[in-house]
């Protein structure tokens, strides 16, 4: 496997993994306790797959996720972003392409409770300067954001406040919001672990379209066994390593 040294990943091949996994190890320290959560991972992602990985609650299923969105740092191992060792590149760097490239939802909506829904969604068009600055080109924000609000069934909300909305609302709203800059990878960390039965249902059918329609990458963790029957594949966590179902 080759890794490239070009600022911010270039366009993988059809052919190839979207994302290598290799060999990743993960430890916690817990005052003289160290404790490993992950054990030797190793997990190829195609371009345009929902991948499911199902684990119980502590078997590092975040951990996995966090690692390979490069909001932190393996012990040992490597997490190639099409072709890209993020685990290896600068803070700054690791920043860029996480903005850019990645998009995550998590379980818990991460709304700012001042700022509406609108913009809320634009937040990442803020960072690191990207869309060009949001004042010289506050336009083709709007329109982005929009029509992403349009997609997850909010475009009639868009001056509401967090407050104002239910629980499956700001998780279309968080999901507007990975998906702002275009991304080719979406992370998500029990989507639905939040919600009841029903809304979670309509959160899933939410990214599902988004994956057939826009042939969005999505990497979902996840405890629910029927949830995760609804990818592509699925492999569960345990014991801190990676099984086929």
């Amino acid at each position: 496997m080759t890794v490239k040294d070009s600022p911010l990943p270039s366009r993988a091949s059809t052919d190839s993994p979207l994302y290598d996994v290799v060999n990743l190890s993960k430890r916690y320290r817990m005052g003289r306790v160290e404790l490993p959560v992950l054990r030797g991972v190793n997990l190829s992602v195609n371009a345009g797959e929902f991948l499911a990985i199902e684990g119980r609650s502590g078997s590092g299923k975040s951990t996995l996720l966090h690692l390979m969105g490069g909001l932190d740092t393996p012990d040992s191992g490597s997490l190639v972003f099409d072709g890209r060792d993020i685990g290896r590149v600068g803070h700054r760097v690791r920043g860029r392409i996480r903005n850019r490239e990645i998009g995550f939802v998590f379980q818990f909506y991460h709304l700012l409770p001042e700022l509406n829904v609108l913009e809320n969604t634009t937040l990442s068009t803020h960072v690191d300067g990207w869309l060009a600055g949001h004042l010289k080109r506050r336009t083709q924000t709007r329109s982005r954001a929009e029509e992403l609000l349009e997609k997850v069934g909010l475009r009639d909300r868009i001056r509401h406040r967090p407050a104002e909305l239910s629980g499956g609302e700001r998780q279309r709203v968080a999901i507007a919001r990975a998906l702002m800059n275009r991304p080719r990878l979406l992370l998500a960390d029990e989507p639905t672990g939040n919600l009841d039965s029903q809304t979670g249902r309509q959160i899933m059918d939410v990214i599902e379209d988004l994956h057939r329609r826009e042939s969005l990458t999505v990497v979902m963790v996840t405890h629910d066994r029927a949830l995760a029957k609804e990818a592509d594949r699925v492999l569960v966590l345990r014991d801190g390593r990676l099984i086929q179902e």
